[in-house]
């Protein structure tokens, strides 16, 4: 699947837009651009071009950057997940 790139600022900073509640083992609705981790613990995330990547012990008030498309459920103990999206242009 092919995605378009989003919405940049003058120094091509993205910049996000929306954001949600992260349930792990729910597809997100869309890439999202970020995943802030409100308690520490681990995630196992699905990217746009990997699955299944495994992060370890990520500190609360981590704001990891990437497109992610899922937080695994299996694996994941972090706690307080939120997606950040950016809008996204032809």
């Amino acid at each position: 699947m092919a995605y378009n790139n989003p919405r940049t600022f003058h120094d091509g900073a993205i910049i996000p837009d929306g954001c949600q509640p992260i349930t792990p083992g729910t597809e997100l609705r869309e890439p999202c651009i970020g995943i802030y981790v409100g308690g520490s613990g681990d995630l196992v995330v699905d990217m746009v071009d990997s699955t299944g990547t495994p992060l370890k012990a990520v500190p609360a008030g981590t704001l990891l950057t990437g497109r992610f498309i899922n937080v695994q459920a299996a694996g994941t103990t972090a706690t307080n997940l939120v997606a950040f999206y950016a809008s996204f242009v032809n």
